[in-house]
């Protein structure tokens, strides 16, 4: 059943309590795509050359549309916080409930190339965020695109779920890796989740 007496932020999706997934989870709101280049540059400006001695150029695609790489862990709860009241990361639970009860967080459930960036030409880097159709719970790229950062850790690092346009299959769906969050990588960026807002 609807929440009728809730709201999201623009560009973010109300995730409901209940389902099959997870089902006492508390309603959030999720970011619909992937944080973009545009919403990276406008909190923390122009990269300098000097962030990326040793990166292939190939990396460091400038459309304003397709996913932010490159951020550690602690950047991107930083910047989630900032632009959200109660803004995060998502946690594993959220993060999973978000996906839907398939396999795939896909639109059908399934792994087709109609509907996720998954195992691209590595150069190429990822489509624009908006490229493939959303899941069951309106949330576009959960599989491929980036991998994305997750709140919660394991004894080896912080999570990384989701897989990305450069991985295999076996990676695409929501499977665990980990990260060192003082590092950055190619393939790896995020959303945010936040709190719903009441309506008065």
């Amino acid at each position: 059943m609807a929440n009728v007496n809730a709201t999201c932020p623009a560009g973010t999706v109300l995730i409901e309590r209940g389902g099959k997934v997870h089902p006492d989870e508390p309603s959030f709101c999720l970011e619909i795509t992937e944080v973009t280049r545009a919403a990276e540059r406008a909190y923390w400006g122009k990269r300098q050359k000097s962030e990326f001695k040793g990166i292939v150029k190939w990396a460091l695609w400038k459309e304003d549309n397709k996913p932010a790489n490159l951020r550690t862990w602690h950047e991107a709860r930083q910047y989630c916080a900032a632009k959200y009241q109660g803004g995060d990361l998502p946690t594993n639970k959220q993060w999973e409930k978000a996906c839907g009860d398939k396999k795939y967080c896909t639109a059908s459930g399934e792994l087709k190339p109609s509907e996720a960036d998954i195992g691209s030409d590595t150069e190429r880097g990822p489509a624009e965020v908006t490229a493939f159709p959303p899941n069951s719970q309106g949330v576009k790229n959960m599989t491929g695109g980036v991998a994305e950062w997750i709140r919660d850790s394991s004894m080896y690092g912080k999570y990384i779920r989701g897989g990305s346009w450069d991985d295999n299959t076996e990676w695409s769906f929501s499977s665990l890796t980990e990260g060192d969050p003082d590092e950055s990588y190619l393939t790896v960026g995020f959303r945010c989740v936040a709190q719903p807002i009441s309506k008065k």
